[in-house]
């Protein structure tokens, strides 16, 4: 999915920007994604992300996000980006 952040988006943190980048992409495919048995596998180049679901102090927006994917089942996994060339590949 490629799709452009709108002005205030842009304004974002970097990890506000690389979490958005989980979200949005998760509710677009939401119709079939939601209720999966088998977890959907988020990979990442950035750290922090992978304990995105386990942060006690959330903004409001962070907040929301982490409601909004309580639906999916999925994991999130750190893979340095010198060993994901595919997502290199893309930006």
């Amino acid at each position: 999915m490629s799709k452009s952040m709108t002005v205030p988006e842009r304004n974002y943190d970097i990890g506000g920007k690389e979490a958005l980048a989980i979200v949005k992409p998760l509710h677009h495919w939401r119709h079939w994604l939601e209720g999966t048995r088998e977890p959907i596998e988020i990979l990442t180049d950035h750290k922090n992300l992978t304990n995105f679901s386990k942060l006690q102090i959330l903004n409001q927006r962070q907040a929301r996000w982490l409601n909004a994917l309580e639906q999916f089942n999925y994991t999130i996994r750190y893979q340095p980006g010198s060993k994901n060339s595919a997502a290199d590949t893309l930006s």
